[in-house]
């Protein structure tokens, strides 16, 4: 028997990484998994997505957002990528372990979704996508420019006036030192190897894993046919970032 997977996402649409857990969720769906979606936003119509679908449910989500702004205002750093806090209880937990599922996949679920607290109170074996590298950092979603041993070590290692990344970094290994059934699946190789190298996810399993995508709509095609598509000289060579 499959096992039953719940996917829990901040959103469904929008973001890239909401759309990767999304078509995830689709992709189980379609290969006879039991897969339910739970969201702080739902902005697509599908009964298995679980979450507030109306302005009022949405306009909660923001403002649980806004209220941790002080943290943001107070955190000063010279790390100018995303940080997030989640520090609001959210209750979000008690219904993940009420729910009949076997296997729990977070993905990205800050913007106050649920707390670091809630995370380490689930009961249920967890796979977690890393879209980013909030799970092992203190509140910074990237340390792309520093050194390695630093990127991924407790950020009190940084010299700066108000440290709240070392107090998220404390706070994470508090609340999820007794967290060992965690997986961690990574796009990209260099996602798994910091995972390897985290002092919080020392031993952590984890392994590279491609994001799904619809091979009905995304599919090779003749690359002169694609070319003329696409209005694309035939003689000239492109390089596509994305």
């Amino acid at each position: 028997m499959k096992p039953r997977v719940l996917i829990v996402s901040a959103e469904d649409q929008g973001g890239g990484a909401f759309i990767a857990a999304r078509r995830l969720h689709r992709a189980l769906c379609r290969n006879g998994y039991d897969s339910l979606m739970l969201v702080a936003k739902k902005n697509v119509n599908d009964p298995a997505i679980l979450g507030p679908s109306s302005n009022v449910g949405h306009t909660k989500a923001d403002l649980r957002h806004y209220i941790s702004l002080p943290f943001h205002l107070l955190n000063k750093t010279n790390n100018i990528n995303l940080h997030s806090f989640n520090v609001l209880p959210s209750g979000l937990h008690k219904l993940i372990n009420s729910l009949d599922v076997d296997v729990v996949n977070l993905h990205w679920v800050n913007r106050e979704m649920i707390s670091v607290a809630e995370i380490g109170k689930i009961n249920k074996p967890i796979v977690w996508t890393l879209h980013d590298m909030w799970p092992l950092l203190g509140s910074a979603h990237y340390e792309m420019f520093l050194d390695e041993k630093i990127a991924v070590a407790d950020p009190s290692e940084k010299k700066i006036s108000i440290n709240l990344d070392a107090w998220m970094y404390r706070r994470k290994a508090r609340h999820w030192s007794g967290r060992k059934q965690i997986f961690f699946a990574c796009p990209s190789q260099w996602m798994a190897d910091n995972v390897k190298k985290s002092r919080l996810f020392s031993g952590a399993e984890s392994r590279r894993i491609a994001n799904p995508l619809d091979m009905d709509m995304y599919k090779p095609h003749d690359r002169a046919v694609a070319r003329e598509m696409l209005g694309l000289d035939k003689d000239k060579t492109y390089i596509l970032f994305a």
